[in-house]
């Protein structure tokens, strides 16, 4: 190629691949080398496996999405408390009233039903004692009380009469001697309903004593 304007054979060098021409040096200045077009490589082309990565990393990325309503729903229905069954209202008996107390619930002695009549099951502290005489079993079924008597029948039972009487109570009867030796006195009180009996009987040299309390007559 010949004369300063002239081309060149262009070379081509490097990793790109680029062409290019140098001129020879001109009035102007240096020369100066043109680069020739040239065409661009290709991208690379993603390889097989991270293909595949991503396509898993997309399919995983959608399943909690999925489940969030299920979890969600679950977690609403054991938050909620359990409905507890209403248990049924107790309605107030217009004029209801209580029953009265047992026998022997306010602290006073209790009371028997006998074949002489209704008795207390004690005797009030006041009730007379012989002197000497010591509490013992009743001999035939319930009584108010029965106790020992150092004495006779008819001692007995004249001292019974005579300390009732004191403690403002009559005498209906004294009664005896029966075939068996014994004595009864009954006694009354202010009111009809109120009444004793005391039985006295020998026993083995001394004279077991039975009384029965009357429920009509005050226990205190």
């Amino acid at each position: 190629m010949s004369g300063p304007t002239g081309h060149r054979t262009p070379s081509c060098w490097g990793a790109t691949g680029s062409c290019h021409v140098r001129y020879p040096h001109s009035a102007e200045g240096a020369g100066t080398m043109d680069a020739m077009s040239t065409r661009p490589r290709p991208a690379a082309v993603p390889s097989i496996a991270l293909a595949s990565a991503l396509v898993l990393a997309a399919c995983g990325g959608s399943s909690p999405a999925s489940t969030a309503p299920a979890a969600s729903s679950a977690a609403s229905a054991s938050a909620s408390p359990a409905a507890s069954p209403a248990e049924p209202s107790l309605t107030p008996v217009p004029g209801g009233s209580a029953a009265p107390p047992p026998s022997g619930a306010s602290g006073l002695p209790a009371q028997t039903d006998t074949e002489w009549g209704r008795i207390w099951d004690a005797l009030p502290a006041w009730f007379p004692a012989f002197p000497g005489s010591i509490p013992t079993e009743a001999l035939n079924g319930p009584a108010s009380g029965a106790s020992s008597v150092p004495a006779g029948p008819e001692e007995a039972a004249v001292f019974m009469q005579a300390a009732l009487e004191t403690a403002g109570y009559s005498t209906e009867a004294l009664s005896g001697p029966f075939e068996d030796g014994s004595y009864v006195l009954d006694s009354i009180g202010d009111a009809v309903e109120c009444r004793i009996e005391t039985r006295l009987t020998p026993l083995s040299g001394t004279t077991h004593m039975t009384v029965m309390y009357g429920a009509g007559c005050p226990i205190e």
